[in-house]
Formats: structure tokens, C-alpha cells, sequence
């Protein structure tokens, strides 16, 4: 008897081993939205989407650990058409964001500052307007930004001078008005900083 819950027992492990964990629905929705947001049926290379789940079915684009959760979005040159939508931001474990060099238009997201695990984040060239949150100091861990060649207007916030992580900062190519804050000359490893308006 005892042997055979044994076996049962190893049976249900190397069972529960084989089934791959579903991705978190809150980035299933926040995938599905930007797609439908962002023109996704005329995207240059969709492979998947809105097919199964983004990580087990391998989304275009969709990079993720093994637990499946999303570390990456990389669509750059890929003709997304629209806006970003704040759902957006229910992917909180990426850490490398890339829409350049697409059509997206709008204000950027005033949520996307709670991406507190992105590293990389690449809106350049695109059509984006308004003015940037003043909550960049939410941006714990990012270490490179490019909003270069958008429309964007404004001040650059001071609180972005809070990340000691930052690295390079491109923001040149839109309308900024103001002055740098002195304080940017205190990042231990900025390297770059380009804010050249148009």
C-alpha cells in the first residue's frame, strides 16, 4: 500500500513538472491591449499574437524567464499604429522596452512610471506629444531612455535626476523648453545626455 502512494505521488510530481505555468493574466491583457491599440492586425511582423499564451506560443517580439514572466516587449520598426495604452504598465516585471521607430501617438503614459524593473526604455522616433511625468523617480532600475524625435514639449523633470542608475538619457528631437537641472551632474554614471530640441 505504501509503495503504491509512493508511486502515485511521484506520478502527480512528474506530472505538475511537465505542465508549463501559464503567463500572469495581467500581461495577457496588457499584450492584448497594446495590440488592439496599436493597429496590431497591420503590424509588419506579428508571429502568434493573440494566440495561446505570449510566452508558451512565443509571441513576435515577447521575451520571458521561466516562470513566464515578461522581461521583455522588443518591437521597434514594426509599423504599431495608435497609442500606448495604460494597461501597459500591468507588465511590472520587464525590464527592456522597445517601441521606436514606430507610428505611436499620444501623450506617454503617465502610468508607465510604475515599470519599476524596466532597464532599457526606447520610445524614440515615433509621434508622441505632451509633456513627461514628473514621476520619473519611480523608474528604479533604468539605466538607458531614448524619447529622441518625437513631439514631445515642456521641462525635463528634475526627478529623473534621482536615479543614480541612469546611464544615458537621449532627448533630443523634441520641443523641451527650460534648462537642464544642475542636479543631472551628480549621476555617478550618466554617460550620455543629449537634449538638442528642434
Amino acid at each position: 500500500m505504501r509503495l503504491n502512494i509512493l508511486f502515485a505521488t511521484l506520478a502527480v510530481i512528474c506530472f505538475a513538472a511537465s505542465v508549463q505555468a501559464a503567463t500572469p493574466p495581467i500581461f495577457v491583457t496588457a499584450l492584448t491591449d497594446l495590440y488592439n491599440s496599436a493597429g496590431g492586425p497591420g503590424w509588419t511582423k506579428s508571429t502568434n499574437w493573440t494566440i495561446g499564451d505570449p510566452c508558451i506560443n512565443k509571441w513576435y517580439g515577447v521575451t520571458c524567464d521561466q516562470t513566464q514572466k515578461i522581461l521583455g516587449l522588443t518591437l521597434p520598426n514594426n509599423n504599431l499604429v495608435g497609442s500606448l495604452p495604460d494597461t501597459v504598465t500591468g507588465i511590472y516585471s520587464i525590464k527592456n522596452f522597445d517601441l521606436s521607430s514606430n507610428k505611436l501617438s499620444g501623450t506617454v503614459p503617465y502610468a508607465l512610471s510604475s515599470l519599476r524593473s524596466v532597464e532599457n526604455l526606447y520610445l524614440n522616433n515615433n509621434q508622441f506629444t505632451g509633456t513627461l511625468t514628473d514621476s520619473f523617480n519611480n523608474f528604479l532600475n533604468l539605466k538607458n531612455i531614448n524619447l529622441a524625435n518625437n513631439q514631445i514639449i515642456g521641462t525635463i523633470p528634475k526627478t529623473a535626476a534621482s536615479l543614480n542608475s541612469l546611464v544615458k538619457i537621449i532627448l533630443s528631437g523634441n520641443k523641451f523648453n527650460g534648462t537642464v537641472h544642475s542636479s543631472f551632474g551628480g549621476l555617478d554614471h550618466l554617460t550620455n545626455l543629449f537634449v538638442v530640441t528642434t
